[in-house]
């Protein structure tokens, strides 16, 4: 009788450990899961932030391009005012 009192003693404190650690186990997937999801939202933004850098890139390229292209033609503009002055200075 001693035995088997001593064996369901030990039985419930086996199952109190199993659930103890079960329980834990549970604490820490749910920490990992809160981890995981702060992750996945940081990256989302990242990623947002990437597209919208991305655009603003393609904009500013533009811009450039037909700032470039002005300042091109005001130079050829200039080169040839100065040419004609040149050539009535020689006349």
């Amino acid at each position: 009788m001693l035995l088997i009192s001593s064996l369901r003693r030990q039985l419930t404190d086996l199952d109190s450990k199993n659930v103890d650690q079960s329980q834990d186990l549970e604490f820490e997937k749910s920490l990992l899961n809160a981890e995981f999801e702060s992750i996945s939202e940081r990256m989302a933004g990242a990623r947002q932030k990437l597209v919208d850098l991305s655009e603003q890139n393609c904009r500013l390229s533009a811009v450039f391009d037909e700032k470039t292209a002005e300042i091109r033609r005001k130079m050829d503009a200039t080169k040839s005012n100065v040419g004609h002055i040149e050539v009535c200075i020689e006349r």
